[in-house]
């Protein structure tokens, strides 16, 4: 199970736009095109037709491309939250749903669902391995933070990290555009 974690994460740090593990549903499928047909758009229009909101990307952040990101704290607990990239993927969300307090999550496991208007279920991939500590609560609320503030507010997990060394050699550093 953690080989094909890893691979998911290699896979997207590699290129892919996703990675959708076997067996695989036509709901899946159609969640991860919807959100490829939609980023494709947000591109074709570019930062002038004010369909992305400009945001600020601190530095130091590590990030599955295009789908998770993970914020190192000085106590040596990870932040974790959605890139900008994909939450502007999706429109109208409905839900999201994780893990609870004390659950592990590995990377490249799964560890958020958002359900958006259109019944589709889009998947957050842990950028690390370790214990759930504390989920914001705020943003369980209140989505709006995801698109404004997606890099500091817009947090959704806090995570005591197993092997955080080897983690981060799968990861993206990610840039300020």
């Amino acid at each position: 199970r953690i080989s094909i974690n890893k691979s998911a994460v290699q896979a997207i740090k590699l290129g892919a736009f996703d990675y959708i593990p076997k067996p695989f549903t036509p709901g899946e499928l159609r969640s991860l095109v919807s959100r490829a047909l939609e980023r494709k758009q947000l591109y074709e229009a570019g930062p002038d037709e004010g369909k992305m909101v400009e945001i600020s990307i601190p530095e130091g952040l590590y990030c599955i491309p295009g789908n998770s990101w993970a914020k190192i704290e000085q106590d040596g607990n990870v932040r974790v939250g959605i890139h900008h990239i994909l939450i502007n993927t999706i429109k109208d969300i409905i839900s999201i749903e994780g893990p609870k307090e004390n659950e592990k999550r590995y990377q490249g496991e799964c560890c958020l669902w958002i359900t958006d208007s259109h019944d589709q279920i889009h998947k957050i991939w842990s950028p690390v391995s370790g214990k759930v500590v504390a989920i914001n609560q705020e943003i369980m609320r209140d989505y709006s933070k995801l698109f404004k503030d997606p890099y500091k507010e817009g947090w959704v997990l806090l995570i005591v990290p197993f092997h955080l060394e080897d983690d981060l050699k799968n990861l993206v550093v990610i840039k300020s555009p």
